[in-house]
């Protein structure tokens, strides 16, 4: 990738040289990626929009440069490697997974007294061991009573001869297209499930078997439509939802064979996997399903080779930092990049992203995929996604999975900034669970490690652990070279990232100033922006019961009441911890200049969504500064702002009791 305005010397030193994988192997005999290599630098640039105005078009381009490096932290990858398997699972948990999903789908098979020659097969994340949120539920019905067969073989694949269906794969050049097949009718079964011989007769057109009509005569037979049921067509599947989960069913054939068109898979020069796996899945052959290629005037006619067996042991055959990495990679599409308003849609699926792990995995070291390196690894992968344009099908060659529907220029533009910031910050949130399990010591160089996250996250989260120790006087020296750090030019984004397309002008004007530009998206990331602060509400693994020892005593009784976790304005936290620290060091002026401006920062400063906890806060420092009537106010603007604010709520009626109690006179009612 050629981008404009940067040196040609230096952008060629730090950026891998990704190639299309158009052709088999993805950087012919380069190996960037060995294990030797421990760091890595990615360099992006170029974020191109074009502002229309009443004056006419004005272009602003920014030029802005990603760098990653890892080398000499692996602490940081081991608590994201612990975290991802807390998160995604530890591998004996992904094995009982997958073992309880084959045992639940052969068991549906032995009980089918009604169709013994329908076999059902698992398939999709849920069959790889993923439970993540809304796991996909995917299963493969596959008719075992019909047989295809190769076009250059006599050979019927049955111990059986002439009692199945025999279907045969065209040999007609005319109807050969790079990963479809067109299925000619053979021969008639003497033992067939009636079923299935009523839908080839129903699909048999002059001889070929139409996969739309094939598609068709299952759906009439198979869902059974019912009020709270929904159902719609679906590539080769049939999406159904109103059941107590969301499935996509699939209709297919079994070929037993590895197809013609497939070759070149099982000779191709690789590191992964070893010949021995690459002989069991040849031997296994693969599965033909009613889909034709969209905007094929053949259509009806086509069916495609599925290698969906062969995934599954290819998936199966990952190791843990490998399916981790495909784990976040699946994680961050369905949490931050389909959630931007600017992505494209059905721009990215799940299959690209396993297709893109299956090239990057056969051509680099397996030393490479390990705990210690799991974040250049993903990277490394997160780097190809945004260098291809085209990437090859990892069984055949030829059929590309098209990135082409996202138009080329806006491939550079902001939506692909906007995954950057998104990415990093999913990124940090993951490392930072993960120090729950540390001891003291351990925590505070690792927060140390984080300080240069953001200009707030990182030096407050020490900053709290600090306190946590009771080590005040450090924690408010951490709480003032924080705010001493913010400038006219700091940038608060929320949790749910920084938007890149509305950053106010003098924002922008310092972010493209000539003289930053030279500043990494880290650096600039250190030095401007301000990110809410997440605290989380831990639970111990053991007791089950929350972990404190990082939470400030003053918020355990609000942590409460929440699912997750508090997210707090970065301004809001700091003042809030500066009050605590100067109380407990009797400083009374300094604990009041705090509550000042903490003031002003509600007033001013925080946002809409910000404000329901911003004045819990705030009154939670007017109870502990002894001014009740305050406090009650502030609670009471937290709950006009979200009634459901049940913390609020019960520090209200708290501090209402207490005042009677102390004060039987007092005009309160306490309900």
């Amino acid at each position: 990738m050629n981008y404009k305005g940067q040196p040609q010397n230096s952008l060629k030193a730090s950026v891998p040289s990704f190639r299309r994988a158009s052709l088999p192997g993805l950087w012919d005999s380069h190996r960037e990626f060995e294990v030797v290599q421990c760091r890595t630098a990615i360099t992006e640039a170029v974020w191109s929009s074009s502002l229309n105005k009443g004056d006419g078009n004005q272009t602003v381009v920014i030029f802005l440069t990603m760098e990653y490096t890892f080398e000499g932290c692996p602490h940081h990858n081991i608590c994201l490697y612990n975290e991802l398997n807390i998160q995604i699972g530890f591998e004996e948990c992904i094995d009982i997974r997958r073992k309880v999903k084959a045992f639940e789908a052969t068991n549906k098979d032995r009980i089918s007294v009604f169709n013994p020659y329908l076999e059902t097969i698992c398939a999709g994340s849920v069959a790889e061991g993923f439970r993540h949120g809304q796991t996909d539920r995917d299963y493969v019905k596959v008719l075992k009573d019909i047989t295809v067969l190769d076009c250059d073989t006599e050979v019927v694949y049955s111990r059986e001869p002439n009692t199945k269906i025999t279907l045969r794969i065209s040999k007609d050049p005319s109807c050969w297209k790079e990963g479809y097949v067109m299925l000619k009718y053979t021969s008639e079964g003497k033992d067939t499930f009636e079923d299935h011989a009523q839908c080839i007769d129903y699909a048999n057109i002059n001889g070929f078997v139409s996969s739309r009509r094939f598609k068709e005569w299952w759906i009439k037979k198979n869902i059974h439509l019912d009020a709270n049921i929904d159902f719609f067509i679906h590539g080769p599947c049939v999406s159904v939802s109103g059941l107590s989960s969301d499935q996509d069913i699939a209709f297919s054939l079994e070929c037993p064979f590895w197809p013609t068109q497939a070759r070149e898979w099982i000779s191709r020069p690789r590191l992964w996997p070893s010949q021995k796996l690459v002989n069991e899945i040849v031997q296994n052959g693969c599965h033909i399903v009613p889909l034709g290629p969209f905007k094929d005037v053949k259509d009806d006619m086509l069916w495609r080779l599925s290698f969906n067996k062969a995934e599954q042991k290819l998936i199966f055959a990952f190791n843990q930092t490998q399916f981790l990495c495909y784990g976040l990679f699946k994680i961050v599409l369905k949490e931050c990049i389909e959630k931007m308003e600017s992505y494209p849609e059905n721009t990215l699926c799940s299959y690209f992203i396993k297709t893109l792990m299956f090239w990057i995995i056969q051509e680099t070291a397996t030393d490479l995929w390990q705990p210690h390196n799991i974040v250049i690894c993903y990277v490394m992968c997160f780097s190809f996604l945004r260098e291809c344009r085209v990437l090859s099908s990892s069984f055949l060659v030829e059929d590309l999975c098209q990135f082409n529907q996202i138009d080329q220029h806006l491939a550079t533009t902001s939506y692909e900034l906007e995954a950057e910031f998104l990415v990093c910050q999913r990124l940090s949130m993951y490392q930072r669970k993960a120090v729950k399990s540390l001891s003291y010591s351990d925590q505070i160089k690792y927060f140390t490690n984080a300080k240069s996250l953001d200009l707030t996250r990182g030096p407050l989260m020490l900053a709290t652990c600090i306190y946590c120790a009771a080590k005040y006087t450090k924690a408010i020296g951490i709480v003032e070279d924080t705010s001493r750090s913010l400038s006219k030019f700091t940038f608060y984004a929320g949790i749910n990232g920084a938007d890149i397309t509305k950053l106010d002008e003098t924002f922008l004007e310092y972010l493209c100033s000539p003289r930053n530009l030279r500043y990494s998206l880290r650096e600039k990331r250190e030095k401007l922006l301000a990110m809410d602060i997440i605290i989380h509400k831990e639970t111990d693994v053991v007791t089950k019961t929350p972990n404190w020892k990082n939470i400030p005593d003053e918020i355990h009784f609000d942590l409460l009441f929440q699912r997750t976790s508090l997210i707090i304005h970065p301004l809001v936290y700091l003042y809030f911890l500066k009050f605590l620290c100067c109380k407990h060091l009797r400083r009374k002026d300094d604990a009041s200049d705090a509550l000042e401006e903490l003031e002003v920062t509600v007033a001013e400063v925080c946002k809409h969504d910000d404000k329901p906890v911003a004045h819990l806060i705030l009154g939670i420092l007017y109870e502990e500064d002894k001014r009740f009537d305050e406090a009650i106010c502030q609670y009471e603007v937290s709950l006009s702002l979200r009634s459901t604010f049940t913390s609020a709520l019960c520090r209200r009626y708290l501090v209402r009791k207490y005042i009677k109690f102390c004060t039987p006179g007092a005009n309160y009612d306490v309900d």
